[in-house]
């Protein structure tokens, strides 16, 4: 396990909306609070409480669009073990 990744708001969206926050943490070594917390800091929308169950049962779910952001912000950010370093 490496012990920073970096992140791009595309791709990580991309991946919260396939599977859910746990198995992304456990792809990459942290917890799912700690993806909560990286998409919140890189302003990415996460599936609400429910949707994969809704999902699985097969119910028609809605998923928000990724907003453009501020060209004042990086579009990505270096995460060192649960640490947030700097936006690029």
């Amino acid at each position: 396990m490496s012990d920073f990744y970096y992140w791009r708001r595309e791709l990580l969206y991309a991946e919260v909306w396939t599977q859910p926050a746990t198995k992304v943490g456990e792809k990459y070594g942290v917890s799912d609070v700690a993806i909560g917390k990286l998409c919140r800091r890189l302003r990415v929308p996460v599936p609400g409480r429910g949707y994969w169950a809704r999902k699985e049962a097969g119910y028609i779910v809605k998923q928000s669009p990724l907003l453009r952001w501020s060209r004042l912000f990086g579009q990505s950010l270096l995460f060192l073990r649960w640490k947030f370093l700097f936006s690029v």
